[in-house]
């Protein structure tokens, strides 16, 4: 979480992470909620625009308490934790407004998911999920039983084998994800459009470890027809009952057809989309405080798209290296001139700067993005991918993926085919 003060003054902002070396060097960190919520209080007091943002799901009972205190937060809170994490709950409340969700069973055990599956030898492709957090991923795709158990088995041993889970039907069609920033009172600002691939290597080869690419645009309709098939508006309903908080919400589905199908909630700002997005405002701190508090007037988004992808470093990213940091690639040091961190191209993410210039400080092993904004995806994709080739990256290799142009068209074609517009920049 980060707590920000006026216009990066009196070392603002501070930073309390759940990874400790991250921020090193670069802002204050913090190792004390209590006092990050009296810096916040303090600058409040001083007349300083103060806030707080949660960027990650999970900690909803101190997002609400800082409400609670009179803070403004952004993100957080137990509708937010609720609505990620019990997949049932945000299921629920969709389908409550007409939302359609593929099929599911749900388990209260792997083993009981596992004993299912030798039962169903003739199981169609399902998505095997869990609310739990089962290394970086919680979703799998399986082609059948056999498949299904062999990896539940070995899922067994890196987690608590009484998890609940799921298994929902996997269904034809491509993702779509739209998102929209709510004020605790009604949706601001235009919907967001997210074509993205979750896989780790080009063509979707490794283990899904989230947006490895991701192309972002705004749609200029008040509705577009992705907004009405999921029922959005209808939602606000759902939300002022849940006393919904501030925070950009965000529906990942699938479309076929002319139909769209609800897979899960993305209550957060997340990481890479979420991240790459905010590149299209012109000034996103102001936006987020005219979100958190309802002051100001604030530019929306400009009428451009943004396209990134992911840069990582060896050894491959892997959750539990957390456990043995020496194991991992904490500290893998990326380049000599730390440079500008969130701009020309770059955007940097779980980083340090130690005795040698910027380095890796988190076991997943993410430096950051190369991004970039412009009218055309296409060219976009060219641009990210050649800043990530530069030689400034030269004190350790990088992996990303290279298909983000192919990739990116590819979908977009799908989509306009199942009968969904785009915003004009993701078409070409």
């Amino acid at each position: 979480m980060l707590v920000w003060r006026g216009e990066m003054i009196n070392d603002s902002p501070h930073l309390l992470t759940s990874h400790r070396h991250v921020g090193e060097g670069i802002v204050p960190l913090s190792d004390s909620w209590e006092r990050l919520v009296a810096f916040v209080k303090e600058g409040h007091a001083q007349g300083e625009p103060s806030m707080l943002l949660f960027e990650s799901s999970g900690l909803g009972k101190l997002a609400d308490e800082a409400r609670r205190q009179g803070v403004y937060v952004f993100g957080g809170g137990a509708f937010c934790d609720r609505l990620e994490k019990e997949r049932s709950f945000g299921r629920r409340l969709a389908e409550r407004v007409g939302v359609q969700s593929p099929p599911l069973q749900e388990f209260s055990s792997i083993q009981a998911c596992m004993d299912f599956a030798r039962l169903e030898r003739n199981l169609a492709p399902v998505y095997w999920k869990t609310d739990a957090y089962v290394d970086g991923d919680t979703t799998h795709s399986c082609g059948d039983a056999e498949e299904l158990v062999r990896y539940l088995t070995w899922v067994q041993t890196r987690c608590n084998p009484r998890i609940s889970c799921i298994l929902e039907k996997k269904l034809d069609g491509v993702p779509l994800s739209t998102a929209r920033y709510w004020n605790g009172r009604a949706w601001v600002g235009p919907y967001m459009a997210t074509l993205e691939r979750k896989k780790f290597l080009t063509g979707d080869l490794g283990p899904s470890t989230g947006c490895s690419l991701n192309g972002i645009g705004f749609w200029d309709d008040d509705e577009p027809e992705i907004a009405e098939a999921l029922h959005w508006e209808a939602l606000t309903s759902e939300f002022l009952k849940a006393d919904a908080p501030p925070c950009l919400y965000d529906i990942n589905a699938i479309v076929d057809d002319g139909q769209a199908y609800m897979l899960e909630w993305t209550p957060r700002l997340g990481w890479d989309s979420e991240g790459t997005s905010h590149l299209l405002f012109p000034n996103y701190s102001e936006w987020l405080w005219y979100v958190t508090t309802g002051q100001g007037a604030p530019e929306g988004p400009r009428d451009e798209v943004a396209v990134a992808i992911r840069l990582s470093v060896l050894p491959a990213p892997w959750e539990h290296g957390e456990r043995d940091e020496k194991g991992s690639c904490v500290g893998v040091p990326v380049r000599g001139d730390t440079g500008d961190l969130w701009s020309q191209g770059f955007m940097a993410y779980e980083v340090m700067v130690d005795e040698h210039g910027l380095a890796v400080a988190a076991p997943e092993g993410i430096v950051g993005l190369s991004a970039a904004t412009g009218e055309s995806a296409s060219a976009l994709a060219e641009e990210v991918t050649e800043f990530a080739k530069e030689e400034l990256w030269s004190a350790s290799p990088l992996m990303f993926r290279v298909d983000v142009g192919d990739a990116i068209a590819e979908d977009a074609e799908k989509i306009t085919a199942a009968g969904f517009s785009l915003p004009s920049g993701l078409l070409g």
